[in-house]
């Protein structure tokens, strides 16, 4: 009993009194730094309704998924063609484009037609831009959904209805 007191009380005194370095653990912390460094960034902003929220932007095969891991923003083609995690009840919003019509629907029910023209170029010195006229067939509001294209020919900004009851959704680079 009593050498293991002092066992013990010899490896505290010997704990204590001594500074470690360790060369592997500033590299360990040295790796994890620059792993955070490159990690994907948040670096487009979506304007909606009064709110400003980071988003990363996910570039499949064939569209953008626009997320923060609680919004999910679809872009396919020419147009924004589902919404999920964006409104109060987290309803799903998906846009049809059929022939030269948008059709809003909510979980599933359609909830306004809009008419609208094929998407077409707009002159501009620097960037393309492509607009979209649109319709409410009911309200009668007029609106515009545009895509801007960069010198290098990648979107840098989007203006897009979603939802009928709703201002445009903007999304651009931070």
């Amino acid at each position: 009993m009593v050498t293991r007191v002092i066992f013990l009380f010899i490896m505290n005194f010997l704990l204590l009194s001594c500074t470690v370095t360790s060369t592997q653990f500033d590299y360990l912390k040295s790796v994890v730094r620059s792993e955070n460094e490159n990690a994907p960034k948040k670096n487009w902003r979506m304007k909606w309704s009064g709110n400003e929220i980071d988003l990363f932007a996910v570039n499949l095969k064939d569209q953008i998924i626009f997320t923060n891991n609680n919004i999910f923003i679809y872009f396919m083609n020419d147009h924004i063609y589902k919404v999920e995690g964006i409104l109060p009840n987290k309803s799903l919003i998906e846009i049809v484009s059929e022939n030269d019509s948008l059709i809003y629907k909510v979980d599933g029910i359609a909830i306004s037609q809009h008419n609208c023209t094929k998407i077409y170029e707009v002159e501009s010195n620097d960037l393309k831009k492509f607009h979209q006229l649109c319709v409410d067939n009911q309200s009668k509001e007029e609106y515009k959904n545009q895509i801007h294209i960069d010198l290098n020919n990648m979107i840098n900004k989007l203006y897009f209805k979603i939802h009928p009851n709703y201002p445009i959704l903007e999304l651009g680079i931070k």
